[in-house]
């Protein structure tokens, strides 16, 4: 075989893996699924035989483990799926339908129970009115439509600009998201939570200080000192400028005898995403994978956070004054240590170069 015809057998093979690939992949640009759920808040999403709200209504897809299976992108419009559910083969809205089951609607969330004025602890409100319409007055400014979408949430998108967040109605604490209702006081760890509408993702994703620094800034430094629940033993941290200790016994382990059997490490200020209440809060992250610890800056509080609640903790003793650097003495030299030995280089480096000098202008004279 010639190269000739090995290039043009190399050729062929490539045309045809490329017509080969399935046409709803190459349609999907991204969306691609092997099964979706309904999310509707009415509880269902309907199928219809055309892909618009004006296509007839041939069957409906109920929220829960329901599942159809996605065939394609509608072709006459991508906002649109074409799925098949038992023997019904017919079009759903995109936006009614995700890749994982949504969980149940609470039907008592009405649109004239949101109505109103909502408060956070940063001093925004939220305005919603009965038709849709919302304001968001404060430190953040926005307006734009607000829906009610899978399960208990409620999506908030902006007129103007990319901005949109998607916050939890709950009944019993009368709250949406990081807001209440004038008056209402929320639990902690719902007041402590970071509004994501006034934070953008790269700043989210920012240490805020890293204990490698060694001076804490000053806004956090009400943190300094051994925190402990006023119930529970099982909760003890102290907190230093360059380190940190930290017991949860919800996590495992032993009840340690002492604050001193609990190994002094470093970490990082920053935001974290708590995986339970799915909501962003300012925290103090040790290393070692070990428990984070949250705080409050507003109300100076710190506590220990699960999925069914927070766990406060209580400062028992202040100390400004811990001796930091004798904590990591060991792990490397001090910054005064190296500035010397910095300038005794440049010293010896400079000696070097007149030497030098001097040994070529005596070679020149001879």
């Amino acid at each position: 075989m010639t190269m000739k015809q090995i290039l043009r057998f190399a050729l062929t093979l490539i045309v045809t893996a490329f017509i080969s690939i399935p046409t709803q992949v190459m349609a999907s640009g991204g969306d691609y699924y092997d099964y979706v759920y309904s999310k509707a808040y009415d509880g269902y999403t309907n199928i219809r035989n055309h892909p618009s709200t004006r296509g007839q209504i041939i069957g409906r897809l109920p929220n829960g483990d329901y599942a159809a299976e996605f065939l394609d992108i509608a072709y006459e419009n991508s906002n649109w799926y074409y799925i098949r559910y038992k023997n019904i083969y017919g079009y759903v809205a995109k936006s009614q339908v995700g890749d994982y089951p949504a969980n149940a609607v609470n039907l008592n969330i009405t649109t004239k129970w949101l109505a109103g004025k909502w408060f956070d602890n940063a001093g925004n409100c939220l305005t919603l009115d009965k038709k849709g319409n919302f304001v968001l007055d404060g430190a953040f400014k926005a307006v734009g439509k607000w829906r009610l979408s899978g399960g208990n949430d409620i999506t908030l998108k902006a007129t103007y600009g990319s901005w949109s967040e998607t916050y939890v109605v709950d009944l019993e604490l009368q709250s949406i998201g990081d807001y209440a209702r004038e008056g209402v006081k929320l639990p902690l760890h719902r007041a402590a939570a970071v509004n994501t509408g006034v934070k953008s993702d790269y700043e989210l994703s920012l240490p805020l200080y890293n204990s490698t620094i060694g001076q804490l800034p000053a806004e956090y430094k009400w943190m300094i000192g051994e925190w402990r629940s006023a119930a529970n033993p099982n909760y003890v941290v102290e907190i230093g400028q360059r380190y940190v200790r930290v017991y949860n016994g919800t996590v495992g382990g032993v009840i340690p005898s002492s604050l001193e059997d609990i190994r002094k490490i470093e970490y990082t200020i920053g935001y974290n995403r708590h995986p339970s209440t799915k909501r962003y809060y300012l925290a103090l992250i040790p290393g070692d994978n070990l428990p984070v610890v949250y705080f409050d800056n507003v109300s100076k509080k710190v506590f220990f956070l699960n999925q069914y609640g927070a766990e406060e903790l209580t400062l028992k003793s202040a100390n400004t004054n811990i001796d930091e650097d004798s904590v990591f003495g060991s792990r490397g030299i001090s910054s005064n240590i190296l500035v010397i030995c910095g300038l005794v280089c440049a010293i010896a480096l400079l000696v070097g170069v007149i030497i030098v000098l001097v040994v070529r202008l005596q070679k020149q004279k001879k």
